[in-house]
């Protein structure tokens, strides 16, 4: 790739994720091949990218996309997160909780982690009972407004 694509490439990565398309800026990131690592001004463009995805709701492809920009150690999008599972729970959103805890590393207590594994027992077996099953992402059950 010469230096004028990869230049382009970084320039349309950034307007994506300011834009706050994380799946549109992972895939430029993979199919141009290029290299994010030590690059701080898309670091700090990823990091604002999730945190502001995370204050409106918790996207799917949001493990995949702090991997693919290697922010998994950003301690503001980990308070970001923390203040979403906060809301989660106060909500009784035990499974929004527990991915935002795998996702982001959080610690709960005994309690919270018990009834996040009960919430998931209990989808799990919805399925396996073949139950009909609707998880809507644009449903407030996903969405927060995090000041």
């Amino acid at each position: 790739m010469s230096r004028r694509e990869t230049q382009k490439n970084r320039q349309q990565i950034l307007l994506e994720l300011k834009a706050g398309h994380l799946g549109m800026a992972m895939q430029i990131a993979e199919e141009g091949q290029f290299p994010i690592e030590g690059d701080t001004e898309i670091r700090k463009a990823a990091v604002l990218a999730a945190e502001g995805s995370l204050k409106r709701n918790f996207h799917w492809i949001l493990p995949a996309f702090i991997a693919a920009f290697k922010i998994e150690d950003s301690l503001e999008l980990q308070q970001v997160a923390y203040k979403v599972a906060a809301l989660a729970l106060g909500h009784q959103q035990f499974l929004l909780a527990g991915l935002l805890a795998q996702t982001f590393n959080l610690n709960f207590d005994r309690n919270i982690l018990a009834r996040i594994e009960q919430a998931k027992n209990s989808l799990i077996a919805s399925i396996q009972n073949s139950e009909a099953v609707v998880i809507d992402s644009s449903a407030s059950e996903y969405s927060f407004n995090v000041e």
